[in-house]
């Protein structure tokens, strides 16, 4: 049974399904420009599976452990939301009045119906969910379809 949640405009936004990126070893001479990733989305009862490439600026990235990082994700849409291919495709940024340590959704700049919220479970090894007490915080990131089977 999906969960919903009132955005500040009260529209009930429903889980869709799961974004899991795995990020790059950080890149000292990049930093300015964000850890590149590759991220899986699986919808949950609809649509297929798709593969995105994009990057995420992180502040306070270095108090991550080293090493690749994975960050889960909860794809959020209002429930008229058709999934098409490239759904996910655009920049999304967080409000800067989260505070440290604290990550608030990501909403999405081309489409502000389409929110990445906190994962309820984390994998096994070096993770960020978001919505859980961490050292780093996610402020923008950026999505482009690599693949898709539709």
């Amino acid at each position: 049974m999906p969960s919903s949640v009132a955005t500040s405009a009260q529209q009930a936004l429903w889980e869709r399904g799961i974004l899991t990126c795995s990020l790059a070893l950080e890149d000292k001479s990049q930093a300015s420009q964000g850890r590149e990733a590759l991220c899986q989305f699986r919808p949950g009862d609809r649509g297929a599976d798709e593969t995105y490439v994009g990057t995420f600026q992180i502040v306070g990235q270095d108090k991550l452990p080293p090493g690749t990082t994975t960050i889960m994700l909860v794809v959020k849409t209002p429930v008229s939301k058709t999934i098409a291919p490239g759904l996910l495709q655009q920049i999304y940024s967080a409000a800067a009045s989260a505070g440290a340590g604290k990550q608030s959704p990501l909403v999405g700049e081309k489409d502000s119906s389409i929110v990445l919220q906190s994962a309820s479970a984390q994998p096994e090894g070096h993770s960020m969910a978001l919505g859980q007490s961490m050292p780093a915080t996610i402020m923008v990131a950026e999505l482009k379809l690599k693949s898709s089977p539709a």
